[in-house]
């Protein structure tokens, strides 16, 4: 960023914060004896309640009543804008430059989610398997949830980032070489697949402990937005795009693209300062902090509740996942080597984006219960529309609806986690609970490659369907009259 645009952040207008400091110090000269006003002083008349000819405060207003302390006044109120404003700027670029190193990974995850499930059913023709992989992608969280939340907690974010995003391009990169080779084989994308998820577990835990070091509790959820605008920008045309490039190209040689993002992903947290945070002590064992994560999760009642209802949520996300690619290609009849699947992820992603701007809206006017439970009950709306009706066009629509609904119901349950867990446990709690919440995708997917070859897709998908409609009766029950609680040191 230029000097001057920082400079020109820097002296953006002085906040209410700055504005009160600057009077406390103020008032403390003149009550020394400093201001020769004394009782009478305008410039803190206004603030403090005291005389009676209260002007309005501006940076010459000591000259106005006479106070010979006008240069150290305006010094005090430059010098403290600074102070004050200098960490405001720094958390900014600090921020951007976890966007863009996020940015690169969703631009990764957004071509993986269309060329690796395409190579596998390609290869295979069965959708069943294809549902398997959706499970695969999701199952780490389950078996590495609870260490990868007290690893981060540990270490530096850094070093976390760049050794997952290094685990995740070796990964990724090894497809289109085995490809080239002409040794790539179906289990292959499926150990790449559970590799390169694995160490993004590490990596989530890392950039839960890492957003609320920066940008603060209390913009957790602009935050959140910012993130997910940018997100969506990626996931609008990526899918699509990558789509197009598998069916060029060929998906396993796609991959190429998303193993060079990760590289970049990487690059990007080499030029990133560490966050300033408070680390657990690593006096204790890592059971131990495992247990201190888990403790909190179940004493809190907000995190518990959201954390046990988003499980109800996964599992019918995990249902609609497992068989994205087998509803496009045989219930709507679209072909795979056109932008049809992509279509579908980016509604998804819109839908995704839909439903991070209306979650800052409901949650200052909406209960956190409300909230829960009228996103639940829009998924099972939209879910419904898109597997229980035969025209692809009317199905994309369904799933922006669907999306929007699930989106809410997720971040609502993150950013309350993150509003009220102490800084040290930030990062096993937001991975515990996410474990907890996630671990119905792989359950789902599981259950739908069980189910999809005996009571087909529809039927399949209605099970989703039951899953939302009766997490959304448990939801009103648990939550009524739950209201949000002071954040935690």
């Amino acid at each position: 960023m230029p000097v001057a645009r920082i400079l020109a952040e820097i002296g953006d207008g002085t906040d209410r914060f700055t504005t009160t400091a600057v009077m406390r110090v103020e008032h403390d000269l003149r009550d020394r004896g400093s201001c020769p006003d004394g009782e009478g002083c305008c410039c803190d008349a206004p603030a403090l309640g005291r005389g009676s000819h209260a002007q309005p405060r501006g940076l010459n207003s000591h000259t106005r009543c006479g106070c010979k302390l006008t240069n150290l006044h305006m010094i005090t109120r430059l010098i403290m804008s600074i102070i004050l404003n200098m960490s405001t700027v720094m958390a900014r670029l600090q921020f951007r430059t976890l966007l863009m190193a996020r940015a690169s990974i969703w631009i990764a995850g957004a071509i993986t989610a269309v060329a690796l499930p395409m190579a596998v059913y390609q290869r295979t023709g069965r959708a069943d398997l294809a549902a398997l992989l959706a499970g695969f992608i999701v199952t780490p969280y389950i078996v590495v949830g609870l260490f990868a939340g007290a690893l981060a907690d540990r270490h530096r974010i850094r070093s976390v980032a760049l050794l997952t995003t290094s685990a995740c391009a070796l990964a990724f990169g090894s497809i289109p070489v085995a490809q080239m080779l002409g040794v790539l084989t179906t289990p292959h994308l499926f150990v790449s697949a559970l590799v390169a998820n694995t160490a993004l577990v590490f990596f989530d835990a890392a950039m839960f402990a890492a957003l609320p070091a920066i940008v603060g509790r209390d913009r957790i959820a602009e935050a959140f937005a910012s993130m997910t605008a940018v997100s969506t920008v990626i996931g609008l045309g990526g899918p699509a795009l990558g789509g197009l490039i598998a069916g060029w190209w060929s998906p396993e040689y796609t991959l190429t693209i998303s193993a060079v993002m990760f590289v970049v992903s990487a690059v990007v947290f080499l030029i990133l300062d560490e966050p300033v945070r408070e680390l657990s002590h690593r006096e204790t064992t890592i059971l131990r902090d495992i247990g201190a994560g888990l403790g909190f999760i179940v004493r809190n009642r907000i995190v518990r509740s959201l954390t046990l209802l988003g499980l109800g949520n996964s599992i019918a996300e995990g249902v609609l996942s497992g068989l994205v690619v087998v509803t496009v290609s045989e219930w709507f009849g679209m072909t795979l080597d056109g932008p049809y699947l992509g279509f579908a992820y980016s509604a998804m992603t819109v839908g995704g984006f839909l439903g991070a701007l209306i979650l800052p809206r409901l949650g200052r006017r909406v209960r956190i219960g409300t909230i829960t439970t009228l996103g639940l009950i829009v998924a099972a709306g939209g879910l419904a529309a898109w597997s229980q009706q035969p025209l692809y066009w009317i199905g994309l629509v369904a799933l922006v609806v669907y999306q929007i609904g699930a989106t809410v119901v997720i971040l609502n349950g993150v950013t309350e986690r993150a509003r009220v867990t102490p800084d040290y446990l930030q990062g096993r709690v937001n991975t515990t609970a996410r474990m907890f919440a996630w671990g119905g995708q792989p359950v789902g997917a599981y259950l739908a490659a069980a189910l999809v070859g005996t009571i087909g897709i529809a039927g399949t998908q209605r099970v989703g369907i039951v899953i939302l409609i009766v997490t959304a009766g448990i939801a009103a029950f648990a939550l009524r009259g739950l209201r949000r609680e002071e954040p935690s040191n």
